[in-house]
């Protein structure tokens, strides 16, 4: 299937995330490794949206009616905001309630 959609850039934060990963945040860090190892297979870009016309429901893409959020991306968030965890962004800590 071949269709428009905004795409999340991944592959250019393999580096960063990396970097990022070298701070011990993964709990329980018998994971790091794990992930490590995923992330330098390397990463593919993500498809974050889908025509409004094949998906009727989700959160709208600003200032583009013809697209919605595809729903994996809204659920990251909702595990977030359940868990109630602290993410830290730009250099802010951000706790989301």
């Amino acid at each position: 299937m071949v269709e428009e959609n905004y795409v999340f850039p991944l592959s250019n934060f393999q580096d960063d995330l990396l970097k990022w990963l070298s701070k011990d945040v993964i709990k329980p860090s018998i994971f790091t490794d794990h992930v490590k190892k995923w992330i330098k297979e390397g990463l593919n870009d993500l498809s974050v949206s889908r025509p409004k016309s094949r998906l009727s429901w989700g959160i709208p893409v600003p200032d583009d009616d013809s697209q919605i959020i595809y729903v994996w991306l809204d659920a990251l968030v909702n595990y977030l905001t359940v868990g109630q965890y602290g993410v830290s962004l730009c250099g802010l800590l951000i706790y989301i309630s």
